[in-house]
């Protein structure tokens, strides 16, 4: 990842995230966590992130999280795996699985308390969800 004339004073960002990237090309995984006030810059700091680690050879999933995704089960992850490189019995496969965590949550959805899940999911569901991912990151960085 190179320093970017649209990013202004992002270079130790730009560089933690380039480091990241180089981690999971050799097989070192990590998280980053991008905060910061509204209006700061983070969507393009993303945006340049998913543009360099692409070109890297790294798999990039993308989603937008909304208010309205909050009362919807498993609306990111559907988005991610949608996006997903699977051959398209895969594709059909994974988008059966997620609508059926979908159905699940909604019939097993409680008035959740603070901090609490409003919607539990089976644990074979989560594993299976899971392996998918892992699936995704089996050839190459995701």
């Amino acid at each position: 990842m190179t320093a970017r004339t649209d990013l202004v004073e992002r270079d130790e960002e730009l560089l933690r995230l380039a480091q990241l990237t180089a981690g999971s090309l050799r097989s070192a995984g990590a998280v980053g966590l991008v905060i910061g006030p509204v209006a700061s810059g983070k969507s393009e700091l993303l945006r340049v992130l998913c543009e360099d680690a692409g070109k890297a050879g790294v798999t990039v999933l993308r989603a937008v999280g909304s208010q309205a995704e909050h009362r919807t089960p498993l609306s990111i992850v559907g988005q991610l795996l949608q996006q997903a490189p699977f051959a398209a019995a895969r594709h059909r496969e994974v988008q059966r699985l997620v609508e059926h965590g979908v159905r699940t949550a909604q019939q097993t959805a409680v008035i959740a308390a603070p901090g609490q899940e409003p919607w539990p999911l089976p644990t074979d569901l989560v594993g299976a969800l899971c392996a998918t991912v892992f699936e995704l990151a089996e050839g190459q960085p995701l």
